[in-house]
């Protein structure tokens, strides 16, 4: 479930880590089938919505940074994805409100490993940004 707000925070971070360099193709929504490597997707896995303070919704996303290479020699993979093992995080610990998209969130965790996307075998470095949080107004 995403809203114009969340949504804003996950272009953000596409941005952020696309300054990187080095990826090829990093979009807004994730797409369908992904033939060019390595690319970038973000999206929201899980989350939280609590109230709190009076009058305003807060919402707490766990939101998934995936960087994907293709699958062809894994020490050559691992190497791949591992050179972003800490230029990721911290490009997105030098910006805490994510391109002033969100309040701040908690921390960044992290795993690696064998995935698929459409189908086509992919080696990723997967990181999750924890608690997310964007104030909104009840309406």
């Amino acid at each position: 479930m995403t809203t114009p707000k969340l949504q804003a925070c996950i272009a953000s971070i596409v941005d952020i880590v696309f300054l990187i360099g080095g990826i090829e193709v990093a979009p807004d929504y994730p797409e369908e089938k992904m033939e060019i490597f390595p690319f970038l997707v973000v999206y929201p896995e899980t989350g939280r919505i609590v109230f709190g303070p009076a009058g305003v919704m807060t919402r707490l996303d766990n939101i998934v940074v995936q960087l994907h290479v293709n699958r062809k020699n894994l020490p050559i993979d691992m190497e791949r994805v591992m050179t972003y093992s800490s230029s990721i995080p911290n490009a997105l610990m030098k910006d805490p409100t994510l391109g002033a998209t969100c309040d701040t969130f908690r921390d960044i965790s992290y795993e690696n490993g064998y995935l698929a996307w459409a189908n086509i075998d992919t080696f990723a470095l997967t990181f999750t940004i924890h608690d997310v949080k964007i104030q909104e107004i009840l309406a």
